[in-house]
Order: structure tokens, then C-alpha cells, then sequence
């Protein structure tokens, strides 16, 4: 498994007693290198990134920044939501209890409800499961009949696969990460 070299962990460690110029090159660096794991994230996955800054792929974030009592904090991840925790589903896979099913939503007005953490349960409409169909559909009122058009909400699905391969791959960029904090240290002490 990588890890954190020795030389980057040293630096890490020592970061609130070191000049100021090499602080700002490391934290520079790392930023750097934390933009170049999210990205190497998305690329390397088997989940499809729709709805870029939305979605899963909104909460993918990083962040690097001086903390008081750390010297420096710094990470890679998913911003917290309300309701269903995709980014796991994505990670570890999901299955469904014995007789039930997952939910997918598919339709717009259903996504802008996940992302609020509202499910079928809260959809303002109702909601049925049409015969011989693995979906959670709406119908609508047409000129006054019943049973007229079906506005599909939801994909029922058994399980999700695990594919999202977010900590194999952000453990691949410890490397990258140690050689831009040694770099940073390097081009901060030339500086000071």
C-alpha cells in the first residue's frame, strides 16, 4: 500500500514551526496535487459523471489549508449530504433487503429531490409500480381521463455494483502528493 514518504511526512509534521515561504509552497503544492487526485478519481472509475456539479460528481471535493493546532489540514472526498449515501453505494456496492429494491432516481424532478435528500417515499406525486415493470412511474390526467400518460421517476434495481474505486485510486496519488510536499519544501527553502 503507499504511503506518505518520510521526507514529505517530516515536513508535515514540522509545518507550523517552518518560514513562511516554504508553508505557502507546500500548501501550494498540495492543492495542487489534491486537484490531480479528484480528477485521476473521475477518470479512473467505472461510474458514469453526469450532471457535473451535481450529483456525485459535485461533492467530490478536496481541500488544503493551515490549521492551528495541525500546522496542515488536508483532504480528499465527498462533501456531506442528507438522505441516501450514493458516493458509499458507489464505493462498497448496495443491495437490497429481501423483497424490496433500490430506488434510482432518473427523471429530472426526481434528482432535484435526492439532492435535497428527499426519496420515493417524499416525491409530491403519486407513485406506482406499472405490471412486468422495474420502475416507479407517475401518470397523469389527460383532457380529463384517467390512466393517460407515465412520467417515469425511479429505476428499481436489486443491487448497485461496487465500482467507484475512490480509496484505491487516492491511495495511488500518495506518491504524487509525497513528491509535491518534498517539492513545495525544496522550492520554499530556495525562497526563504
Amino acid at each position: 500500500m503507499p504511503h506518505v514518504t518520510h521526507n514529505a511526512g517530516e515536513i508535515i509534521r514540522r509545518f507550523d514551526r517552518l518560514p513562511t515561504e516554504i508553508q505557502t509552497s507546500v500548501l501550494s503544492r498540495v492543492r495542487g496535487a489534491l486537484i490531480v487526485t479528484v480528477q485521476r478519481v473521475r477518470s479512473g472509475t467505472g461510474v458514469k459523471w453526469q450532471r457535473l456539479g451535481r450529483g456525485l460528481a459535485g461533492r467530490l471535493t478536496s481541500y488544503a489549508d493551515r490549521a492551528p493546532l495541525m500546522g496542515l489540514d488536508a483532504a480528499v472526498g465527498f462533501r456531506k449530504t442528507t438522505g441516501f449515501p450514493y458516493e458509499l453505494a458507489q464505493e462498497f456496492g448496495a443491495r437490497a433487503k429481501a423483497g424490496k429494491a433500490l430506488a434510482i432516481p432518473v427523471s429530472a424532478k426526481a434528482k432535484a429531490l435526492s439532492e435535497r435528500g428527499i426519496g420515493p417515499r417524499g416525491f409530491p406525486g403519486k407513485l406506482f409500480i406499472p405490471p412486468h415493470m422495474h420502475i416507479l412511474a407517475e401518470a397523469y390526467k389527460r383532457g380529463g381521463q384517467k390512466g393517460g400518460l407515465k412520467q417515469v421517476h425511479y429505476a428499481l434495481v436489486k443491487s448497485i455494483p461496487a465500482r467507484l474505486r475512490f480509496r484505491e485510486i487516492a491511495e495511488g496519488s500518495l506518491p504524487m502528493i509525497s513528491a509535491e510536499i518534498e517539492a513545495g519544501g525544496k522550492e520554499g527553502l530556495k525562497k526563504a
